[in-house]
């Protein structure tokens, strides 16, 4: 699947430049070490639009990728090195984040539901074993009408006291994905993202059936926050 090469130059798949390149990864190309080598600050946003609207799916989404530290160990570093390159040439940006101890990798923006899960497919599907080891969280950004944002801003006294169920959300409420402080950024629901739709803060989706799944609850949870725990159930039901 890969080789690695010594430090020839060679056209960097990303940045299309003639650098350093001493990973290839065979059917993506070569990778320059800048891109492997150094995350960006962590207040870097992702503007880049895929996808196409898709009618009642047409709404926004996107998600934030923050992964644990791995042991070391030359197999394991492999793996790492090949699923972050295919997370760049997918136009993710790696950046640093206090908070993690390995990078945070963030999202284009995709314009439908069907082309934000689709892209994600081939990942999940390849390196599920990583993920379920080594990613700590999984942060979906939707876009919400105002409308929306109101109606879940008025639904958070209710949803402080909602059950959630670790085998949908891949785990509980913590210190940065609080139930306890809803008018708190990390509010497990976030509305405090500055006009820039809703953020969920509690997944940590490490199947392609649970991002499929946690997906689906956002799209019906956005149309009637106060059925939290319903929506719920009926999803689950689908594990």
């Amino acid at each position: 699947m890969i080789g690695i090469r010594g430090f020839n130059v060679h056209k960097c798949r990303i940045c299309q430049r003639e650098r350093a390149c001493s990973f290839y990864i065979r059917g993506i190309g070569y990778i320059c070490d800048f891109h492997l080598d150094n995350p960006l600050s962590y207040y870097t946003k992702n503007d880049q639009l895929r996808g196409k609207e898709a009618g009642k799916d047409s709404r926004t989404w996107g998600i934030e990728l923050e992964f644990k530290e791995i042991p070391r160990g030359r197999n394991l570093q492999t793996v790492r090195k090949i699923l972050f390159a295919r997370l760049l040439v997918r136009g993710f940006i790696p950046t640093e984040d206090s908070t993690i101890d390995d990078w945070e990798f963030k999202s284009p923006i995709y314009r439908s539901r069907r082309s934000f899960v689709r892209s994600l497919k081939p990942i999940y599907n390849d390196y599920e074993d990583y993920f379920d080891r080594y990613l700590q969280s999984s942060h979906i950004h939707v876009g919400a009408t105002p409308e929306e944002i109101e109606e879940i801003e008025r639904a958070k006294e209710y949803l402080k006291d909602v059950r959630v169920y670790n085998s949908l959300w891949g785990r509980f409420p913590n210190d940065y994905c609080t139930q306890d402080y809803p008018d708190s950024r990390y509010f497990f629901i976030n509305t405090s993202t500055n006009g820039q739709g809703v953020e969920f803060r509690l997944p940590k989706i490490t199947r392609y059936r649970q991002l499929l799944l946690v997906t689906l609850f956002i799209s019906r949870f956005l149309k009637s926050p106060y059925d939290f725990e319903k929506i719920q159930r009926e999803v689950i039901r689908k594990l």
